[in-house]
């Protein structure tokens, strides 16, 4: 009987050892995420590449992610921004920045696909020898090679002014708005205040009416 026992108990404590060592599941969404990943440090392993981000997200260009952003979602929809790219050794291409990046977007989702660093964040190193880090997600690489593949960067420094009175003045209305909208909801909400009642009525505004007897005579 006790054999038996111990044999169970042998055999409960073996299952558990076989489900700690159990090979983490591999979906196509991690498949994916893998593959991704191969591609942007190759990518940024290029000098040239990691350093015109590195500017960017350290504050160091005069472009930032906020205009960044506002460019590709804002700008570019309203003005229908189109140009061509010519690379060597590749035919001319057009490029419609607002719906090549809808379609960016539809590929890869907003967390793999995303300006800012909205989702799990990595240690990204770029320098094996000086062991130099940069702390980002993969979204924010991938959108960065779009933006740099596509010479989105090129495009907004020659017309910087133009992007830049565009977001303000469309930023400062929206403020305007949502202040305005603010003080009528506040407005609304408030009980209106009952006027204090007069207890006694002012002569001058009253007319009364007296009842007499008059007498005529004609001589």
């Amino acid at each position: 009987m006790l054999q038996k026992k111990s044999h169970v108990n042998n055999q409960i404590e073996m299952n558990k050892t076989i489900q700690k060592k159990k090979p983490k599941r591999i979906t196509k969404r991690n498949c994916k995420q893998d593959l991704l990943m191969q591609s942007l440090i190759t990518f940024f392993s290029n000098k040239k590449n990691i350093n015109i981000i590195l500017s960017i997200i350290e504050g160091k260009s005069k472009i930032s992610l906020r205009l960044i952003d506002w460019f590709v979602t804002n700008y570019c929809k309203k003005n229908t921004v189109r140009y061509y790219i010519n690379k060597k050794g590749l035919p001319k291409k057009q490029i419609d920045v607002h719906l090549n990046y809808k379609t960016q977007l539809k590929s890869f989702s907003k967390k793999q696909f995303d300006p800012f660093r909205r989702d799990e964040r990595i240690l990204f190193e770029y320098d094996n020898e000086k062991k130099l880090t940069l702390t980002t997600t993969v979204g924010q690489l991938n959108f960065f090679r779009w933006v740099i593949k596509n010479n989105i960067l090129i495009y907004i420094e020659k017309n910087l002014k133009s992007i830049e009175k565009d977001m303000n003045s469309v930023t400062k209305k929206n403020r305007i708005k949502y202040l305005k909208d603010k003080e009528q909801k506040t407005t609304k909400n408030k009980k209106p205040i009952r006027k204090r009642r007069q207890l006694c009525v002012s002569a001058t505004k009253t007319i009364s009416k007296h009842v007499a007897t008059i007498t005529v005579n004609f001589n």
